[in-house]
């Protein structure tokens, strides 16, 4: 049975594609939302901004940490299973994958939130 391991510059070149995965979710927390923290001011005083739009608005203002967060639990995850000693490729593939799609669901959430608020506006001309 052969000790398959995955090798040093396959490990960082995953993190690198997690990371440019992750950097338009990272704009949109740094510089859009912000904008709309402002735009919902008075929804948020009279207490009629949805739930999931708070939360997206006030983890807008921690994105920095949380991205840091995201990268160093994503490569320890990733070492942890380069290093198993059966299949590691295979877990690791998994990883990536579900760290990819886990990204891509946050984004497409983040922009949902934002839009509705909008949405349950009233129509005004």
């Amino acid at each position: 049975m052969s000790d398959r391991r995955v090798s040093g510059w396959v490990f960082w070149i995953l993190l690198l594609i997690h990371g440019f995965a992750s950097l338009p979710l990272c704009v949109l927390l740094a510089a859009f939302v912000p904008r709309f923290a402002e735009l919902f001011g008075r929804l948020w005083e009279r207490g009629e901004l949805p739930p999931l739009t708070q939360c997206v608005l006030l983890l807008s203002n921690y994105w920095g940490w949380l991205f840091l967060f995201g990268f160093a639990l994503d490569a320890t995850i990733l070492h942890v299973l380069s290093r198993l000693p059966r299949r590691p490729w295979l877990f690791t593939l998994a990883w990536f994958g579900a760290a990819l799609v886990a990204i891509v669901a946050l984004l497409y959430l983040t922009v949902w939130a934002l839009l509705l608020p909008v949405q349950e506006m009233p129509a005004t001309v």
